[in-house]
């Protein structure tokens, strides 16, 4: 084998490596987030419907209350409250406490600030720095170009 040629070779293999290792980084960052990515979106999916934001919000301003309560407030019925409150609850969103016969319901300690966690962990780049919005895509040039507009 020539010299040039076993140089040609060294480099090529070199470029391969760099290409792995990139896209090993890149699989390993995105895997190590995939339980983060899982939690935001089954969170949004659980308020995604609007009477499940409403009884967060009642529960916001009037504390515990029994699903009576909630469906009288939402003009529904109280099955629907029931079933829409235990999705809730076992999303971790409210919780629930039995005085007497009634089950009443609250939100979950520090939900605010879960919440506020979420929202701050779906714009952090890699899950750590904040992202300046700017595309950093730089292997594909066509997504920078002007030919869209």
């Amino acid at each position: 084998m020539s010299k040039p040629h076993a140089i040609r070779l060294k480099r090529i293999f070199q470029r391969r490596c760099v290409v792995a290792s990139v896209s090993l980084q890149y699989i390993l960052i995105h895997m190590t987030n995939s339980k983060e990515n899982r939690q935001i979106a089954d969170t949004f999916r659980v308020l995604s419907v609007d009477t499940r934001v409403c009884i967060v919000r009642l529960l916001a301003a009037r504390g515990a209350l029994c699903v009576g309560a909630l469906a009288e407030e939402l003009q529904i019925s109280s099955g629907a409250v029931s079933q829409h409150l235990r999705v809730m609850r076992d999303k971790g969103l409210v919780e629930d406490e039995r005085r007497g016969y009634y089950i009443h319901y609250r939100l979950a300690p520090n939900l605010q600030q879960q919440l506020q966690a979420l929202i701050h962990n779906l714009f952090a780049e890699n899950g750590t720095a904040e992202s300046s919005g700017e595309c950093n895509h730089k292997e594909a040039p066509s997504c920078h170009s002007d030919a869209g507009e």
